[in-house]
């Protein structure tokens, strides 16, 4: 049996909802929240994902502990890209004074692919023109067209999951964030 983790305290599922975009919405429940746990708890749930005691975790180990422990988090896209955000250093770990941050951050991407995946109505995991346009309001976004321009880095004529995390991300910064501070 898959070994379960503490779950951490407060999470829950929220009802907020959203504009719906022109073409009718994919099905989704309730929006997903992981509330962070503690810094004490955190190094608990830490030690319990490290199996061999060295103080770091991989891709793999932090893959079988949110499938384990918080399976309505287990979106692919979301993990690599909060692994990716965590592992400043490029040793290819999430050590442990990087794990507060692996858990904020595999929340804000999780919202993220939310927010993507809903827009996606083919599910082909790129955003076309078209799929954008019609679910941009849903974002709050105005002049879908420009954004998308903006949105779509490579002028590939679709948006990557990528490109959506670092607009929305450079978008959402506070005000006293640079602005070429990227998560």
């Amino acid at each position: 049996a898959a070994k379960k983790y503490p779950a951490p305290k407060g999470a829950e599922r929220s009802n907020t909802v959203t504009a719906k975009p022109k073409t009718p919405p994919k099905e989704q429940g309730p929006r997903k929240i992981l509330t962070v746990p503690s810094e004490d708890e955190c190094m608990e749930i830490f030690s319990m994902i490290d199996m061999n005691g060295n103080d770091l975790l991989s891709l793999a180990e932090l893959d079988k502990a949110i499938l384990a422990t918080w399976p309505e988090f287990n979106n692919k896209p979301a993990i690599m890209r909060a692994y990716k955000a965590t592992d400043t250093n490029g040793n290819g770990f999430v050590e442990k004074k990087e794990f507060l941050f692996f858990l904020r951050f595999l929340s804000y991407y999780n919202n993220m692919w939310d927010s993507f995946s809903s827009l996606d109505s083919d599910d082909d995991r790129r955003l076309s023109k078209e799929e954008f346009v019609q679910g941009a309001s849903s974002l709050g976004l105005d002049d879908a067209d420009r954004v998308f321009d903006q949105m779509d880095e490579n002028q590939g004529g679709i948006i990557l999951f990528d490109e959506f995390c670092t607009y929305m991300a450079i978008r959402d910064l506070p005000d006293e964030m640079p602005k070429n501070f990227v998560m």
